[in-house]
């Protein structure tokens, strides 16, 4: 299990939301009991730039697996569930699947976060196999 632990190199943000009752006794709906964690991620070179048609407008997807050592009390207070999300590197990945791997070894969250391409200021690299695009997004690189 050491040598997995060692390849959790990031740090992410997880959140579950928040419902809450306001004055008039309607229901609030926010995002919050953020938690970070240190995670491992595996963008699906596969899926890079794939579109889905949302309300007729198309949006640039970037579906990744963030891998996490196993705790159960984050898994109770369903921070490692399918209504929770992900914040990295400025993108919002809502969490789609959940995996266990191994005997209560890690635990696996499978993410995805839309990217308008409208707003985005960024470069788009080609790598040289030229299956996967890069944006260049400061000092970081998101695949």
């Amino acid at each position: 299990m050491s040598d997995k632990i060692s390849k959790l190199n990031i740090t992410v943000d997880v959140q579950i939301p928040i419902t809450t009752t306001g004055e008039l006794g309607e229901v609030i709906s926010t995002w919050g009991d953020t938690k970070s964690l240190w995670a491992n991620n595996k963008p699906f070179a596969a899926d890079v730039g794939f579109e889905e048609t949302l309300n007729q407008k198309e949006q640039a997807q970037q579906k990744t697996e963030f891998e996490f050592r196993y705790d159960r009390e984050l898994i109770d207070s369903h921070h490692f569930s399918a209504i929770s999300r992900v914040l990295y590197n400025g993108f919002v990945y809502d969490i789609y699947a959940v995996e266990l791997i191994g005997m209560n070894d890690r635990i696996a969250l499978f993410g995805k976060a839309s990217i308008n391409p409208a707003s985005f200021t960024g470069d788009f690299i080609l790598t040289e196999s030229y299956d996967q695009v890069l944006i260049e997004t400061g000092d970081n690189l998101v695949v």
